[in-house]
């Protein structure tokens, strides 16, 4: 099974179970993985890790910056897309 359809398939189980978070962070993970996948050609694995690792990358530096800006709410909405990124 790829990446894609790991994502794709716990897309599809956080929509059922109606985790908002979660399914917004899969939505972007997706979208992030084909626009790798149409850049390449095919989508290896090695390459799938990378886009996972510079979402995560993006993601930290947000927080960062959003905790830097007294900016909290915000920032535990990127921790959590995090959490999903990271599992």
């Amino acid at each position: 099974m790829s990446f894609l359809d790991k994502v794709q398939q716990d897309l599809v189980t956080s929509m059922k179970a109606q985790e908002k978070v979660r399914t917004g962070a899969l939505r972007m993970l997706k979208s992030a993985l084909k626009n790798a996948e149409i850049e390449a050609g095919k989508l290896e694995d090695a390459a799938a890790v990378q886009v996972i690792m510079k979402l995560c990358k993006q993601r930290r530096e947000s927080i960062e910056i959003y905790e830097k800006n007294g900016r909290q709410e915000t920032a535990d909405s990127e921790k959590a897309e995090l959490a999903v990124l990271e599992s």
